[in-house]
């Protein structure tokens, strides 16, 4: 497709409650409804104080101000503005400023930031709308797809998509009623709901046919010339199981079932999923290439969620978060205690939280890993800015990257790419 080329598609259909939880683990697509209401209607809070400027790398330094004991009355969770009237909830982190060089670069949304980890300077695209933000990033073949919206669009509204180009120009490719981008396959694919109460549809955005998607089928990612997606099990009351399956376009058939899950994570030619109505959970892995199915030697709480999990390129580890055992200092304001980010080796069922990270019930930090798969990579939002950590199992506290993102952010910080 030239840049010129725009894509057109029709009014959205009413939304599917198995299709909006399953695009919440694309990237970042799913998260905007949410995100937009659990940020929207709080009150303002000054910003806490940006974490201290020297320290060796295996010592821990406060970068936010945290109560030493409970008090009778916890004080509200730190907060700051972002972007659409929105509120941050700050990440409390204990830090340790980055003093190894990791050659990394990041492509890091909502503004689509080109970001070099070790010198913290930033490239903003130019070309980008005025007020519109990345609720979806995609990457094929050596370009970067962004899916935007404006402040106040619920989802399908009518959004655009813009690739970034080799010299940092976001030029747009498709305007449409679109919810999410598929990347990863032999075609970054833009996901569309039409209004006449058919299946949702998907617009290659590099050129071809639109292919319409099985009835109740919702894709997660694609591989190759397959789409990973699942269907409601109608076996089971509530929706909550899911039945995971492999679609291939150049057909319009269903070509494999993979199994029933309660949750799915995708990533590195895998599929993995947890078992469903369990109390410890099996977790399965499928390789796409292979076509090898294997029952990993461990089991989870029937509670953990593999959704928006990012696995290592190695396929070692997958990065997910969890609710933490232990309160915080802080009033969440929601049920339960705050989250926390963790590491889930896959070859032993280990779990590695990451040490001096503590994130709000309902925060969507950024997870990627470096190529080599030594880092995982995190951006957290600030409200008035994205910061980025970087993490492996042994350090004592993750180390934070130069680098401040500036601008009010809107949505949850995605990492489009780590190279």
């Amino acid at each position: 497709m030239e840049d010129e080329d725009v894509l057109q598609v029709g009014p959205p259909r009413s939304r599917r409650p198995a299709l909006v939880r399953v695009l919440a683990a694309l990237a970042v697509a799913g998260v905007v409804a949410g995100y937009f209401l659990t940020r929207g209607d709080q009150h303002r809070a000054p910003e806490a104080a940006p974490s201290a400027s020297s320290a060796s790398p295996s010592e821990a330094v406060p970068s936010e101000a945290v109560p030493t004991g409970p008090p009778a009355t916890l004080p509200p969770w730190p907060q700051a503005d972002g972007a659409c009237g929105n509120t941050a909830f700050l990440p409390l982190v204990t830090a340790a400023p980055l003093r190894e060089r990791t050659g990394l670069r990041l492509v890091v949304g909502d503004r689509l930031s080109s970001v070099d980890v070790d010198a913290g300077t930033v490239r903003q695209p130019r070309g980008l709308p005025a007020g519109s933000y990345a609720t979806a990033v995609a990457t094929a073949a050596g370009h970067t797809y962004a899916l935007l919206v404006t402040c106040g669009a619920g989802f399908g509204d009518p959004a655009t998509v813009v690739r970034l180009d080799s010299s940092g120009v976001a030029r747009t490719v498709a305007h449409g009623r679109y919810g999410g981008l598929l990347g990863g396959g032999a075609h970054v694919w833009a996901v569309a709901w039409p209004g006449d109460g058919s299946t949702a549809v998907l617009d290659p955005l590099d050129g071809g046919r639109t292919v319409r998607l099985p009835h109740s089928f919702a894709p997660v990612a694609a591989y190759g010339d397959l789409i990973v997606g699942e269907t409601p099990d109608i076996a089971t009351a509530g929706g909550s199981t899911q039945v995971v399956q492999l679609f291939d376009p150049s057909t319009g058939r269903t070509t494999r079932t993979l199994g029933r899950a309660s949750s799915v994570a995708t990533g590195a030619g895998l599929v993995i999923w947890a078992g469903a109505n369990c109390g410890r959970c099996p977790v399965v892995s499928y390789d796409l290439a292979t076509r090898a199915r294997t029952l990993l030697p461990f089991t989870v709480p029937g509670g953990l969620q593999l959704w928006s999990a990012a696995i290592s390129p190695d396929r070692r580890f997958a990065a997910l978060i969890r609710e933490r055992s232990e309160p915080a200092p802080f009033e969440t304001e929601h049920p339960g205690n705050p989250n926390e980010m963790v590491l889930l080796d896959l070859r032993s069922g280990a779990v590695h939280p990451v040490p001096g990270l503590v994130l709000w019930t309902k925060s969507f930090p950024g997870m990627a890993f470096s190529p080599d798969s030594r880092w995982l990579v995190v951006a957290l939002d600030e409200g008035s800015a994205v910061r980025v950590l970087l993490w492996r199992p042994g350090l004592a506290a993750p180390l934070e990257s130069p680098t401040r993102v500036r601008g009010p952010v809107a949505l949850a910080p995605s990492i489009a790419s780590v190279t």
